[in-house]
C-alpha cells in the first residue's frame, strides 16, 4: 500500500464518520447498513454512501471491493463513535476481548475475516467501546495483499499485547 492509498482510505473513513457524528446520514440508511451481513454486496444505501464519501476514481469496481467496503460502512454505522482515534488493538485489550478472538481476527481472510470483524465489532460496540475505524478498514482492505496485511495485523497485535492486562 502506498501513502496515497492509505490517505484516501483514511479520508473516506473520516468523512463518513464525521457524517454519522453530525447525523447527516439518514437514520434509515444507517439502519439498513447495520443489517448488512458479511458477504453482502452493496445495495442502494451502500451506493448512496459510496458516491458521497469516496473519491470517484476509487469507487468499488469489483464485487470483492464492494463487499469489503459494505462491511466497513456497516460496522461504522453500528459504532457509537466511529471517529475515535483509539487504536483497534488497544480497544480490544481494554475491552478484554479474548486472545482467541483476536488471533482469529488477525489470521482470518476472505469471508471468515468479514464474519470475525462483525463479531468483534459487535462485542466492542455492545460495550460502548470506540476504536479507530481506519485500523479496521485497513485490516479488511489489506486482505489478499500480503505485505500490507502483515504490517497492519502486526500493528494491531503489538497494540493488543502492549495493552493487555
Amino acid at each position: 500500500m502506498t501513502n496515497s492509498e492509505g490517505s484516501w482510505i483514511s479520508a473516506t473513513v473520516d468523512s463518513f464518520a464525521n457524517a454519522i457524528n453530525r447525523e447527516s446520514v439518514s437514520p434509515g440508511d444507517l439502519a439498513t447498513l447495520r443489517r448488512y451481513r458479511p458477504g453482502d454486496a452493496g445495495g442502494a444505501e451502500f451506493w448512496k454512501i459510496a458516491v458521497q464519501f469516496m473519491p470517484e476514481d476509487r469507487l468499488p469496481n469489483s464485487d470483492d471491493t464492494e463487499i469489503r467496503w459494505a462491511a466497513i460502512f456497516s460496522g461504522m454505522a453500528a459504532s457509537p463513535n466511529p471517529k475515535s482515534r483509539k487504536r483497534l488493538g488497544q480497544a480490544l485489550a481494554e475491552q478484554d476481548v479474548t486472545e482467541h478472538r483476536v488471533l482469529r481476527l488477525l489470521r482470518a481472510s476472505g469471508e471468515p475475516l468479514l464474519r470475525t470483524v462483525r463479531t468483534v465489532v459487535h462485542q466492542l460496540t455492545s460495550n460502548g467501546a470506540a476504536f479507530s475505524w481506519n485500523d479496521m478498514a485497513q485490516i479488511i482492505l489489506s486482505d489478499g495483499h500480503p505485505e500490507w496485511s502483515r504490517k497492519i495485523r502486526r500493528s494491531i497485535a503489538r497494540d493488543y499485547y502492549g495493552n493487555s492486562r
